[in-house]
Formats: C-alpha cells, structure tokens, sequence
C-alpha cells in the first residue's frame, strides 16, 4: 500500500486546502465491519493529528454517525454544539478533538462501503457550499478506487500518463484531475494503450 499512500496523502492536503479545513482523513473498515482504523490523515499547521487515537474503534461506539455512513450519506455537520440529543455520544467524541465542524463522505469499492473520507474544521466553524458536495464525494471515489487498485495490483504503481491502462490492462471511464483549483472530471472517449 505504500505506493498509494504517496499519492493519497498530498492529495488530502489539497483536499483539505480547497476545502478550506484543518485536517482531512480516510477511515477503512475491517473486514467484518465491526471496527474502523484511521488509515491517512492531514493537519494544517498547529492542528494536532488525531490518527494515533483513532485505530479499532468499534463501529458501535458512533451509532448515529454509522447509520447515516452505512446509509451511504454525506455526513454535514456544520456546527457540532447543535447535534441533536441522539447525537449525544457523536458530539462528546468530535467535541475532545477540539472539532466545530465536520463533514464526511462515504467510500466504496464494487458498491460495497469500505470507509470514508472526513474533513474537519478546528478553529472555527465551516460552512460549505453544495457544490462542494459533488467535488469531495467525486474526490472519495477516486481515492478508494486508488486503495483498491494498489491493494490488489501484483506490481507497484507507478504514476504517469497512461499508468493505469498499462498497469491494469483497464480502460478508464473516467479520468479526473486534483488541482490547485478543486477538482476537475471530464468523461473519457474510448482510450487505448
């Protein structure tokens, strides 16, 4: 896996910048689904990492969020202090984080749920747009199918134009950008190696 994390963890830097919060991370699920490893984190200057912490937690400590994740939800919260009373054990946890604000998005692989990817505001709340929705959730899938590419490829990836055709033997149905700027995603014509 090592070879995805040199390309996910920068990418959830500019993720984060873009979106203009203090850090961003992926959760993966084990393989039963009955606890969650925090396996990438970024923090912006002066955030503390959370990562060490947040390893085996079993999924049943977090009902309300894991409801809406293993619903497939886009999980906004734009101010933790106002979670509803059946949020109780949800807002105590993100609150010891020092967290004001939080957004997660499911990922998948083959339609199956295999974690998330969370943005979270430290210094002060963040509202998002709904187009911002699109851009993070396009983000997510991109960087599971990414995990699940490294995981099972026999040989090392190896970034470049034409990688994954020449990697995979697959022909891509989409191809997108993670910029300076956000995220741009354009379909992709039949391509051939």
């Amino acid at each position: 896996m090592a070879e995805a994390d040199r390309g996910i963890d920068p990418a959830l830097k500019e993720l984060g910048e873009f979106a203009g919060m203090d850090r961003c991370y992926i959760f993966r699920f084990d393989g039963d689904m009955t606890t969650l490893d925090n396996s990438h984190e970024w923090c912006a200057p002066d955030i503390e990492p959370q990562i060490d912490n947040l390893q085996s937690i079993p999924i049943n400590e977090l009902p309300w969020f894991m409801n809406q994740i293993q619903n497939n939800d886009i999980v906004y919260i734009p101010c933790i202090e106002k979670l509803p009373a059946a949020a109780a054990v949800e807002k105590e946890h993100w609150l010891s984080q020092d967290i004001r604000s939080v957004v997660t998005v499911p990922m998948h692989s083959g339609g199956a749920l295999i974690g998330f990817m969370g943005f979270d505001a430290v210094r002060t709340e963040r509202p998002l747009k709904e187009q911002d929705f699109s851009l993070l959730q396009t983000a997510a899938s991109i960087i599971a199918s990414a995990i699940i590419v490294a995981e099972n490829s026999p040989r090392p990836w190896t970034p470049g134009p034409g990688s994954f055709i020449r990697q995979t033997g697959r022909k891509p149905r989409l191809w997108a950008n993670v910029t300076w700027t956000g995220i741009r995603e354009r379909s992709s014509k039949q391509h051939t190696a």
